[in-house]
């Protein structure tokens, strides 16, 4: 019966050990199959990974935004995730069709909260949202949510712009540091990476997305 009890206690130990250590995460991947954004939880934290092809473009990155003193991003639990959104695009406008997806998570204190993605072929771009039925407005203070590049990447003359072997990234979006207010609904701005082989490809006037 020792023998048993210790088997029985090694083997509940290892389970609990796998279920804090083991990230779930959830990926969404363009229409074209190439660009997938993985979001990821572990241990109540949120991170994401973006790749082209086979190759890592972003690597993990937190998520989370600090919002009137409250963390949403930090310790925060899965709830639910939404059906996959395809929207087509009009003729001639081939680079704004796009997949979207919202996963809700819920803090300590209960509060729902969104992460919304949105990829294209040749961007991704995400931001957060609060379904909250109440007028108060409130005041995001900072951001943890960042752009972490590989080693490798290196940075051209134009601003925020980045080779990463034979890929081009664009970053564009409000990060740390940045201080506003959400209004009714409360989402946040957009943050979006641009994908491209060719770096010439952010001189055209029509790369940028059309985002509500």
């Amino acid at each position: 019966m020792k023998h048993l009890w210790h088997f029985l206690l090694t083997a509940m130990s290892t389970v609990v050990w796998a279920a804090c250590s083991a990230p779930e995460s959830w990926e969404l991947t363009s229409n074209d199959g190439n660009i997938r954004f993985r979001l990821q939880h572990q241990d109540g934290s949120l991170s994401y990974l973006v790749y082209y092809d086979d190759t890592m473009l972003i690597v993990e990155s937190p998520l989370g935004i600090m919002m009137d003193s409250n963390s949403y991003g930090d310790n925060v639990r899965f709830a639910a995730s939404s059906l996959i959104t395809k929207v087509d695009h009009d003729a001639g406008d081939a680079n704004q069709a796009y997949q979207e997806q919202t996963y809700s998570f819920l803090t300590t204190q209960g509060e729902l909260f969104d992460v919304i993605v949105r990829i294209y072929n040749d961007a991704v771009t995400f931001r957060y949202g609060f379904p909250w039925k109440e007028s108060q407005m409130r005041h995001i203070h900072s951001e943890s949510t960042d752009f972490n590049l590989p080693v490798h990447a290196e940075e051209s003359s134009q601003p925020f712009l980045y080779e990463i072997n034979d890929y081009w990234l664009l970053l564009d979006g409000t990060l740390s540091g940045d201080t506003y207010v959400p209004e009714l609904p409360w989402y946040t701005p957009w943050h979006s990476i641009y994908i491209a082989e060719d770096s010439s490809y952010f001189a055209r006037d029509d790369y940028k997305k059309v985002l509500p």
